[in-house]
């Protein structure tokens, strides 16, 4: 393959050690020597080309200098050719060797990977088996075995030349598949897509959505006879009816395929991909370059379905997912991700904020429990209980809170709703009732939920109380799963952090929309009683040493509403939900420390009041904060909160 004088120079080796990159020369230049048949600079132009940061912006491309730097592609003024941009995009590149070396391979380093264009290729269908064979064998992986099948399925005959149908399972097993895609929340499936209400009619794959008429040729290509879908339910009543059922039907599928691409349900499933590959490069023409991405998950967290709430309970319900994305096929199962597109999976972006992250592989042991043997009935939590057990089964719960925030529901009060199955399997009982999107065992636990260094917007009509996630719109960041792992622990053996500090749930009434629904909408008449210590806001931020204390406020309201909050802040009261800023014990440095407080607002009732935001308190001082922060006038108080 020809190459450009600048191209075949290239030394990788010495790419890594320069300071400022190896300058590959004006992005005009790099078109124009693309043209001219370097391929080289035909995989960097087309890198750059398609990538999110130019892609609807080249017109400014044609104005920089393209430098590879870091294993990294930066397009710079050519007035500052020495500020050098760091960043995890999809300009980053990974180093490749050819499809058939036989040497000694760093873990960081992969084979060139050639896929087919189009994801109906044999060998794709053939890569899906493989993996599908491979989940078989995790310890980790629930096994997919013939289960009774959900009420209303699709009937997929093995010869493509037969329609499917509607069908009921009256009570039959089998093996079948889910298909997630951007539908709209709870279409009627029969009326709105189908067109029938007759289960023995067949189908007509042609006047069918393209989406779920490609599902239905993937099912039969890997030996399904049956799909569902979510909008084979009819209403959102029948999702909250019973929701232990809605969580069976997806953690008792062989497989759900994730539409990632479709925007909606006449986008189809299949889309001709493009791996960019270079050609072989660097100083002894053994190198080829490829966008590191392909080992990333960012197709699927940047894609249509990744915004939109019910799509994010399925993914996180299902216990393994295939999903077709815009450049490969990715297999998501409780072990990890497997990539069609690279054989080595990133371990270091976002590896330090990993408890913060919602990980299949440590939510799923607790979502298939309840299809694996008996569940213990929710009530009040067993004192004997293993606290780790519990709070790991709680930090299971809200890595899915959070991860469902990213998302939006088309009607807002339907967040608890469209969380219920998930509700109705975490809990074996240890984690007490279910209070309106938290759980009794550990209320500071619940409580302590901000958006840090940004504004949440609470809901113009009432859908869940100010306590509760449910209750503002935004991503929402539960902070309890950034505590030290030994803090609750350490607390439960501490009598004077309990006594002076440990907010305590002294009751709760949660008044439900409808009775037998227990994950489903709340009324505005519920509320919980929570004893803790208190202290005015203004008094607070006085009275803090000025040495090392650092306040972060979060206000649970839009900018719009910012001066209210600022002119009402004289009447507001804090609450301690955690921290560790008094901590003493050995090995502990009494320096450094943390602690969490609603802000709550008086209402008309006395002892009454609602959140209307978040203060964090970070510690940084060279004398014993402890002694300051028991000094301070704190009052001890049983509050309503609404």
């Amino acid at each position: 393959m020809p190459l450009c004088k600048t191209c075949n120079s290239l030394d990788l080796e010495q790419e890594d050690c320069m300071d400022s990159g190896i300058n590959l020369g004006p992005f005009n230049d790099l078109l124009t020597k693309a043209e001219n048949g370097c391929d080289a600079c035909r995989f960097f132009c087309n890198v750059l080309q398609t990538s999110s940061r130019w892609t609807t912006r080249l017109d400014k491309l044609t104005e920089r200098v393209i430098f590879l730097d870091s294993s990294r592609l930066d397009a710079r003024k050519p007035t500052k050719l020495d500020d050098c941009t760091y960043c995890a995009d999809d300009l980053c590149l990974d180093q490749c060797v050819s499809e058939d070396y036989e040497g000694p391979m760093d873990e960081e380093v992969d084979r060139v990977r050639r896929i087919p264009v189009d994801p109906r290729d044999e060998q794709c269908f053939s890569l899906i088996q493989a993996w599908t064979a491979e989940c078989v064998t995790h310890s980790t992986c629930s096994k997919p075995l013939p289960v009774k099948l959900p009420e209303k399925t699709i009937e997929i005959p093995a010869d493509p030349a037969v329609a499917p149908r509607l069908c009921s399972s009256d009570g039959r097993s089998g093996s079948y598949v889910i298909l997630s895609y951007c539908s709209g929340d709870f279409e009627s499936f029969i009326q709105r897509e189908s067109g029938h209400t007759d289960f023995s009619a067949p189908l007509d794959v042609h006047s069918l959505p393209k989406t779920l008429a490609d599902a239905i040729e993937i099912a039969r290509q890997l030996g399904y006879q049956y799909l569902w879908t979510r909008t084979l339910c009819t209403s959102r009543e029948e999702w909250g009816s019973d929701p232990a059922r809605i969580a069976a039907i997806y953690g008792q599928a062989a497989l759900m395929l994730s539409a990632e691409v479709a925007e909606d349900a006449g986008s189809g499933i299949f889309h001709d991909r493009r791996v960019f590959y270079s050609p072989a490069i660097g100083r002894n023409k053994d190198k080829y370059l490829r966008q590191r991405l392909l080992r990333w998950t960012s197709d699927i967290e940047e894609s249509p379905l990744a915004r939109r709430g019910w799509e994010i309970v399925e993914r996180m319900l299902a216990p393994r997912i295939l999903h077709v994305t815009s450049r490969q096929l990715i297999w998501e199962c409780a072990s990890g991700f497997q990539f069609e597109a690279s054989g080595i999976v990133d371990k270091r972006t976002g590896s330090g904020q990993i408890r913060q992250r919602y990980v299949k592989g440590v939510v799923q042991p607790y979502l298939v429990k309840p299809f694996q043997g008996q569940v213990k009935e929710a009530g009040d939590v067993d004192d004997e209980v293993d606290i780790s057990e519990r709070v790991a089964r709680l930090e299971a719960w809200h890595r899915c809170v959070d991860a469902f925030s990213k998302g939006s529901v088309s009607v807002p009060s339907d967040k608890l709703l469209a969380m219920a199955p998930l509700a109705s399997v975490i809990n074996d009982g240890t984690l007490g009732k279910y209070i309106a999107g938290i759980w009794s065992s550990d209320i500071a636990f619940g409580l302590d939920w901000s958006r840090p260094y940004a504004l949440l917007r609470p809901a113009p009509e009432y859908r869940a109380p100010s306590w509760s996630w449910a209750s503002v719109d935004g991503t929402v960041s539960s902070l309890a799963l950034a505590w030290p792992q030994d803090l609750m622990q350490e607390h439960a053996k501490d009598p004077s952090w309990l006594k002076k500090y440990q907010p305590r749930l002294v009751s709760h009434h949660i008044t439900l929309a409808d009775p037998q629904r227990p994950y489903g909408h709340v009324l505005d008449s519920s509320h919980i009683l929570v004893e803790g210590s208190c202290i005015g806001l203004t008094s607070l931020t006085r009275k803090l040493p000025d040495e090392g204390a650092f306040g972060l406020m979060s206000a649970d309201t839009q900018k719009a509403d910012l001066d209210k909050f600022g002119s009402e802040i004289e009447h507001y009261i804090c609450m301690i939900i955690q921290g560790d800023a008094w901590r003493v014990e050995e090995g502990w440095n009494p320096h450094r420390g943390f602690c969490h407080l609603l802000i709550l607002k008086p209402v008309d009732e006395a002892e009454v009041l609602r959140r209307v935001g978040f203060l964090r308190i970070s510690v940084r001082s060279s004398t014993d904060p402890h002694t300051a922060f028991d000094a301070l006038p704190w009052e001890r108080r049983k509050l309503k909160l609404v």
